[in-house]
């Protein structure tokens, strides 16, 4: 027997709750009692996918918090609003005149939200630029993320008052590496040292190690030393402090730390350098000129297989560029928030799905006022 199953747990709803169905089972009625759950704040929806009775429903036409749960709302809405073979583009400019090899001018390059710009990806990206003739660029790297609008994103700290932590980053039009910086910590037993190297190296980034080589058995704040960050105009330092074993090996962490636009560059450039390319003076925010063709586009990966890996690794910043997407896809450029939500609800409305007490806040679920009910999301499926 096949079944589909919706279980949510509201510990905090600023919405009234109220039972609608059967009793729960009394094994699960125990459980809620012994870890203080209140019935109202349960939902529970157990139908066969192929009858209309359901087998269990418990409270589910009231709006609880989903958590992640709500990513399958929006990649679910984006499947029917974009399609599954939507791609996101990413367009090259050349501000200047190409002449063998050399770009006597700026490279302008435009984002339009693609969600999976990454280290394998972008690669093979400037290598086309190669193959396209282009070699040495005499001004900067200009970085267009106007398609997105920026006012109205939400404070990254808000949430849990973490801002550098990678599940709070906030989206970009131009986004590399999904907002993160990499920073590799690396024993090494000849220096008596631990190295600690970052990708993308954006300008202005100083890393501050004071990290003790100490033998021993790797231990849990081995791998998670003291870090802080602070700024001064655009300059960044990241300052870690800790001891470290070297049987911990080599260990990554990632945090959020720099702009977009200096992510992007720290990405570019190496990337850049390395198929033997050249870049002068830097980068800058810019726009692409009007009438401007582009030199080389870029496709991502089919929406479909972007949904994939959204949902397996329940990437929120991914799943932000997606509801910035559908706002401007749906409503006109450039792609908000607000944008996302008001296309979302008018497609479920238009297809008679319940949006009573619906909130779709940041599409991604890492939010303390989404709500959703089980028969909403019943009626999705």
């Amino acid at each position: 027997m096949k079944l589909s199953t919706f279980v949510f747990i509201c510990l905090i709803s600023a919405l009234p709750c109220a039972s609608n169905a059967a009793t729960l089972p009394d094994t699960v009625l125990d459980i809620l009692q012994q870890e203080n759950i209140p019935e109202d704040s349960l939902g529970v929806l157990i139908q066969e996918l192929d009858e209309k009775t359901p087998l269990v429903a418990h409270n589910i036409d009231t709006p609880l918090n989903p958590a992640s749960v709500m990513k399958l709302v929006t990649t679910y809405a984006a499947l029917q609003i974009l399609g599954p073979d939507y791609r996101w583009k990413t367009e090259f400019h050349l501000d200047g005149t190409l002449k063998h090899g050399t770009l006597f001018g700026d490279l302008v390059v435009k984002g339009y939200g693609d969600p999976y710009l990454v280290e394998e990806t972008l690669l093979p990206v400037l290598r086309s630029l190669r193959q396209k003739g282009l070699q040495h660029i005499t001004g900067r790297l200009v970085v267009d993320n106007s398609y997105f609008e920026d006012d109205g994103l939400q404070d990254p700290g808000a949430f849990d008052n973490k801002p550098y932590r990678v599940y709070n980053a906030n989206p970009s039009a131009l986004m590399a590496n999904f907002q993160a910086t990499r920073f590799t910590f690396t024993p090494n037993a000849h220096a008596g040292e631990i190295e600690i190297d970052a990708w993308p190296a954006s300008p202005g980034l100083k890393i501050d190690n004071d990290m003790k080589y100490v033998k021993g058995k790797c231990r849990g704040s081995h791998r998670w030393p003291n870090m802080w960050f602070t700024h001064d105009g655009d300059r960044l330092t990241a300052r870690f402090k800790g001891d470290y074993s070297p049987q911990c090996g080599q260990h990554d962490i990632h945090r959020a730390v720099a702009p977009p636009a200096a992510l992007f560059y720290g990405a570019f450039l190496p990337a850049w350098r390395y198929l033997n390319g050249s870049l002068v003076n830097g980068y800058r925010l810019g726009k692409v000129q009007e009438g401007s063709k582009p030199f080389y586009v870029h496709h991502s990966k089919p929406l479909a297989d972007i949904i994939r890996l959204i949902n397996k690794h329940s990437n929120n910043v991914m799943t932000k560029q997606l509801l910035l997407t559908i706002g401007s896809q749906s409503e006109g450029e450039p792609g908000t928030l607000e944008k996302g939500r008001q296309a979302i609800k008018k497609w479920m409305q238009s297809e008679g799905i319940d949006t009573t007490g619906f909130i779709i806040d940041n599409g991604s679920g890492l939010s303390r006022d989404a709500r959703v009910s089980v028969n909403t999301l019943n009626q999705l499926a």
